[in-house]
């Protein structure tokens, strides 16, 4: 059947192009891809299209693409046409030769060239195949993906014809299998590039007749590679093993989760990043209650939060902080920290709130009303301190002889909530000055089994007479019920019961009133005995009114001109001047020693209880001098604080005196064992300690430890 003539496609001229309407000329336009028409009249239109038909080539190579495809009878074949020289010059020129590793039979550069091809192609060709009947098929795909290529001797022979991947330009031209050898080569090379990228097969058993190959290029392609590939595993007769395709899996994208698992590793300066100092504290080698006071609220430094959010942002960030308050964990924060400046922003916030909660009080109330911008300030490091404050007293007080007593009989003398110091620095000194004196009385009075303090805990203090007086409130578990004492500070001694207050809203120790001081002692309606002293109510009634007296001036003695209440006068002159914690020992010592009827009990003048001493008898008060008894302190002559030693007058080989104990030296020559942080005795130096103290401290009948 002899090729059908250029007759059948309209002729780019004049005449021809005047009998269409202007819808056919642009869509004439459109298909030979001719920009600029779209405003253009027919004149204009016809004008486009004449200039556009070119002259040296023929009217076949003028259809558009679509038409070509869906009529590839109009393209003359290769046996009655000849293939120009300089469509193939081009073809040359694009598409050199390949490597010889490329020609080899399923070797390993020529599957790595087509995989390569694979992922540049975005436009993937499809090979055609027309048998000699001028119906065409296409390739099916292989069943088996591991199928060797055929070599290329095998495809000259079969004369089987592909569509190459398009070269740039328009180009239709008609390659026979009898072209020159350069060409071939060229062609069979692209050919098989292109059939092991599909993984086709071709069976030499159908052999279509000699046919055309159409070559339409619409995107550039990249060069095949001249330089020699390594033939090492070919010759070996070995073929490379080829990685597995990595399998695809899904990523969503919607979502990314902002935490941040671990964090990264920063270098700070010495100058920027400082820890924060440790409170002074005793030793092991000398475990006591006497706690270091902690830098009050003035000289506490703020810092201003950095990098804070917008101002719209804030409102719901601190709304956000009342949340992290709740979280303990620092590793959380921290990662919250990094997530967004608002949650860093309401990390920051969350102290505030934190510690309102866990330390109330006085001492926070200040803090916070010394702050100037509470939006704007960061209070981590005031809590952190206050947690380091209180982490360490408790590790100080299990530590001494009253924490291990303590933790080994199952007390829990003291509430979590007075371990916070919530008013005072100086409160839980003067709870557990409490709680050791109430011990000291309970052994003393051991044989009468009463065991009904070691079911109370201490729930608040305050104080009442600065350094000297402070109000104590006991709670039993499981009752509401509280008890309340006045005790004196240096001692923990109890000088009476307190009065509970009317007012269920009043809380432990604050006053009715400002300026009016503590009138429910006054006031409270007297049951069945006296709340408290008439003399002690006088002497804090001073207190309120303006006047300072103080407890030092009360102590009398025998001896006045050579002992300053109580204590030698000698004795702080020299060593006992110079040494502050040698004179608190002794005043402590005194306060612990003085008569019975002086702090507690029924009141007594220092007249009445001088003659007693004497041998005399007690002389009864009567109601109508009430208003004249004043506080009374006396000591004895065998009471008198002569010295205070820390160690034994005469040094023991290879021990030394308990650091809990001090021994105190008194004016008729006789030493006691008494206890540093309150000064009661617990025992002699000729009669040494009891057993049980001796257990409870840990050290011998002599007070000593090994050193």
């Amino acid at each position: 059947m002899p090729p059908p003539t250029a007759t059948t496609a309209h002729t780019m001229d004049a005449g021809s192009l005047s009998k269409l309407n202007i819808s056919q000329l642009k869509l004439k336009c459109k298909d030979y891809k001719i920009t600029g028409y779209s405003r253009l009249s027919k004149t204009g239109l016809i004008n486009k299209l004449v200039a556009f038909a070119p002259t040296s080539t023929s009217e076949a190579s003028l259809l558009p693409a679509a038409q070509a495809e869906a009529s590839p009878s109009i393209i003359p074949q290769a046996s009655d046409q000849p293939a120009p020289q300089a469509h193939t010059s081009y073809l040359l020129q694009e598409a050199e030769d390949p490597p010889p590793a490329v020609m080899q039979n399923g070797s390993e550069p020529a599957k790595k060239i087509a995989k390569k091809r694979h992922k540049k192609d975005t436009h993937k060709p499809v090979a055609r195949y027309q048998s000699a009947t001028g119906q065409s098929r296409q390739k099916s795909p292989p069943e088996d993906a591991n199928v060797t290529l055929q070599p290329p001797c095998a495809l000259l022979e079969s004369q089987a014809t592909f569509q190459v991947p398009r070269l740039p330009g328009r180009l239709t031209q008609a390659i026979d299998g009898s072209t020159g050898p350069s060409f071939a080569s060229t062609v069979i090379s692209l050919a098989q590039n292109q059939a092991a990228h599909s993984q086709g097969t071709f069976s030499s058993d159908t052999r279509p007749a000699p046919n055309k190959c159409e070559i339409l290029g619409e995107s550039p392609e990249p060069r095949l590679s001249t330089k020699p590939a390594n033939t090492a595993a070919e010759q070996s007769g070995e073929s490379p093993k080829t990685k597995s395709a990595r399998p695809q899996t899904y990523k969503p994208k919607s979502f990314k989760a902002p935490a941040v698992l671990k964090s990264p590793r920063t270098v700070h300066s010495s100058n920027t990043l400082r820890p924060i100092p440790p409170l002074p504290c005793c030793s092991d080698t000398n475990p006591n209650l006497d706690f270091a006071l902690p830098p009050t609220h003035e000289s506490v430094a703020f810092p201003r939060i950095s990098m804070p959010p917008s101002m719209s942002r804030r409102r719901q960030a601190e709304r956000m902080s009342v949340v992290f308050s709740g979280i303990n964990n620092s590793s959380v924060l921290a990662i919250c920290v990094r997530v967004s400046r608002a949650w860093r922003y309401a990390v920051y916030l969350s102290a505030t709130h934190t510690l309102i909660r866990d330390f109330p009080g006085k001492r926070t109330s200040a803090v916070i009303s010394v702050v100037q911008e509470p939006r704007m300030t960061n209070t981590w490091t005031y809590l952190r301190a206050r947690r380091q404050e209180m982490d360490s007293r408790r590790q100080m007080f299990g530590q001494t002889w009253l924490g291990r007593f303590m933790q080994k009989a199952n007390i829990a003398p003291v509430s979590a909530r007075m371990w916070t110091c919530p008013d005072d620095p100086r409160q839980i000194m003067l709870v557990l000055r409490f709680v050791s004196t109430r011990l000291v009385f309970a052994l003393a009075r051991r044989y009468e089994h009463n065991d009904a303090w070691t079911k109370e805990a201490v729930v608040g203090a305050e104080e009442v007479v600065p350094d000297e007086i402070w109000k104590v409130t006991t709670k039993a578990q499981g009752e509401e019920k509280t008890e309340s004492f006045y005790v004196l500070f240096d001692t923990g001694e109890v000088i009476g019961h307190a009065p509970q207050c009317r007012n269920p809203g009043i809380l432990f120790g604050q006053r009715v009133a400002r300026g009016r001081g503590h009138l429910e002692i006054f006031d409270e309606p007297r049951g069945n005995g006296i709340v408290l002293r008439n003399d002690w109510a006088r002497y804090i009634d001073s207190i309120e009114r303006g006047d300072v007296p103080s407890l030092q001036d009360a102590i009398t003695s025998v001896d006045q001109e050579f002992y300053v209440s109580g204590i030698s006068s000698f004795w702080l002159r020299g060593l006992g001047g110079s040494n502050p914690l040698l004179r608190t020992i002794a005043t402590r010592y005194v306060l612990a020693c003085v008569e019975p009827n002086s702090v507690s009990g029924d009141y007594k003048s220092v007249v009445s209880m001088a003659r007693r001493l004497a041998g005399g008898e007690f002389v009864e008060q009567t109601p109508t001098t009430m208003k004249a008894q004043r506080v009374g302190l006396l000591v004895s002559e065998h009471h008198l604080v002569e010295s205070v030693h820390l160690e034994h007058l005469q040094p023991r080989p290879n021990s030394r005196l308990h650091p809990a104990l001090a021994l105190v030296l008194t004016a008729p020559g006789r030493e006691y064992f008494v206890l540093r942080d309150t000064g009661m005795p617990v025992g002699t130096n000729d009669e040494g300690l009891e057993k049980v103290w001796q257990e409870i401290v840990g050290c011998d009948a002599w007070g000593c430890v090994s050193a």
